[in-house]
């Protein structure tokens, strides 16, 4: 109302100029249309803006910005060329010519070496004629050629050192209640070996223990956030030798971080957040705060943010809002927030249906080396992130164990009787306390290194309830689950049937089969196979 009151004031001259003015200024797009960066980064095409978190620099040549992280730029070699005049191409302007120059260095204008005897001056002959090739390309003889006067040994080339970085592992999973889906998880587990897992929807009261739906092998209490009413929820479990620990963040709102530490000092902040399927504005908002907040605090960390966003309107490659599901306050909070704080969407495949809701965002792209779904437990699938980094670990402590099944026993018992002997007839009451124990212990410990075979533990965590039997089903299952990805921009729903019936197998065999290892462990004699722990 206010808006068309104050231009019915304005005569309609006034307009026009105002009108000419704005379109003077080249601010104005006629026709605009699908948001572009002005300054697209060269690597992955997002916007380069002024930031001190997030460096880039030009090509000198093209003119073109790359993201130093995009580039795996070290800061390093950033401030060198910061701080100096130095010219810096990009590797598209720095490649060299290969144009035919190099074929055509070896072609030698000569004055028609094929020229007719009779066609040559007086005083010419043919050789004359060839010795104006010759200059350039210069044989010797067939010996010269077979017996060289100067050689040198041939430098061989240099191996490039391998990688041996270790792959650290993420698994983002959405639960829909993970007490009822225990054992599908933890098979899921044991077939991918993530190094940190992060959880939506866990469906968990505060009275429930960590201990109780974690695998063994990871950190007791895991980073937990759980609602009063049992739905919703948000954790973060890593392995137990990985030093981590919870950052604060002051919000009621489902979202838990975790610092851990990584080689060469740095520090890495993995966040795990669950936001609902409403259009509650503030309730984006002040998420997108406590993110802004985490970010700003660590600004020389790496960040990975991972969980279920229930966004499925937000075109990830162009960070448009293309549908209309939620609201559109909504998703521009949260793409607003991603651009500033410089987040990078890794997931780019459907996650649940065709919409993507599960993401992974960092602000080292550089260090993903690959992101894939997985079969779920929920109708969501799950995504498992590799990245190139090493953290710093707690070296586990190992145990030596006697194996006492394969123990000599006749030789311990013969050993011993005649150890008894003698030290009867050696000792007497004067004899200090201290070296009669010290003697026993002694002979008791040369036995078993002797006669009782022995091996460390391992610090590998294994599920011994998981069949052989069903490692085939979940292999069948994830073959499955690949064919029904394959065949959904096909629009053929047969493979997507079958695996639906696999994973409903899958899930009571893994329920069964468990309930039967303990029922087996406490009431029986063990599992069939023999491998109680």
């Amino acid at each position: 109302m206010h808006a068309v009151t104050f231009v019915s004031r304005i005569s309609s001259k006034s307009v026009l100029l105002y009108l000419g003015v704005l379109l003077l200024t080249h601010d104005i797009e006629l026709h605009p249309g699908p948001y572009t960066p002005k300054y697209p980064c060269g690597v992955r095409a997002k916007a380069v803006r002024w930031s001190k978190t997030r460096t880039a620099v030009a090509c000198d040549s093209c003119n073109v910005w790359y993201h130093t992280d995009c580039m795996g730029m070290s800061t390093a070699t950033y401030n060198s060329l910061n701080n100096s005049n130095v010219t810096w191409f990009c590797a598209k302007c720095d490649q060299p010519n290969t144009s035919s120059s190099l074929l055509d260095s070896y072609t030698s204008e000569s004055q028609n070496s094929f020229a007719v005897l009779s066609d040559l001056p007086d005083g010419q002959t043919e050789s004359s004629t060839c010795s104006d090739t010759s200059s350039f390309i210069s044989i010797g003889t067939i010996e010269d050629l077979d017996s060289p006067p100067r050689t040198s040994s041939p430098q061989r080339a240099r191996r490039s050192k391998k990688n041996n970085c270790k792959s650290f592992k993420v698994l983002t999973v959405n639960f829909q209640s993970i007490r009822n889906k225990k054992e599908a998880f933890w098979e899921a587990v044991e077939s991918c070996n993530p190094d940190i897992i992060v959880g939506s929807e866990t469906w968990l009261r505060p009275d429930i223990l960590s201990s109780e739906i974690l695998p063994p092998g990871y950190n007791l209490p895991a980073i937990r956030k759980d609602r009063n009413d049992g739905y919703g929820g948000v954790l973060i479990a890593t392995k137990s030798d990985i030093i981590v620990s919870e950052v604060s963040i002051d919000t009621n709102k489902e979202i838990v971080a975790a610092e851990i530490k990584i080689a060469g000092g740095h520090k890495l902040i993995v966040i795990c957040l669950y936001r609902p399927p409403d259009n509650n504005v503030a309730s984006a908002e002040e998420i997108c705060s406590a993110i802004s907040g985490v970010v700003r605090n660590n600004p020389s960390s790496a960040i990975w943010i991972s969980g279920d966003l229930n966004l499925p309107d937000i075109n990830w490659q162009t960070e448009t809002v293309t549908g209309h599901q939620y609201n559109l306050g909504v998703n521009s909070a949260f793409l607003a927030t991603f651009q500033d704080v410089c987040l990078s969407q890794i997931v780019d495949f459907p996650t649940r249906g065709q919409s993507i809701l599960d993401v992974f965002l960092t602000n080292r792209p550089s260090l993903i080396r690959k992101c894939i779904p997985l079969p779920g437990i929920s109708d969501h699938d799950m995504v498992l992130t590799v990245a190139d980094i090493r953290a710093k670990i707690q070296r586990p402590i190992k145990r030596k164990v006697y194996l006492w099944k394969k123990a000599n026993m006749d030789t311990i018992r013969e050993t011993m009787a005649s150890f008894a002997d003698s030290y009867l007839d050696q000792t007497s009451l004067d004899t200090p306390v201290e070296s009669q124990w010290t003697e026993i212990k002694s002979k008791i410990l040369s036995v078993l290194e002797e006669d009782v075979p022995s091996k460390m533990t391992s610090c590998r965590f294994s599920q011994p309830w998981i069949t052989t039997e069903l490692k085939r089903l979940s292999r069948k299952k994830k073959r499955s689950f690949r064919r029904s990805r394959a065949a959904a921009a096909e629009f053929d729903n047969t493979e997507h049937r079958n695996y639906k019936e696999l994973k409903k197998t899958m899930q009571k065999e893994c329920r069964k089969t468990y309930q039967t290892y303990i029922s087996d462990l406490i009431c029986g004699e063990g599992p069939s196979g023999g491998k109680r722990f």
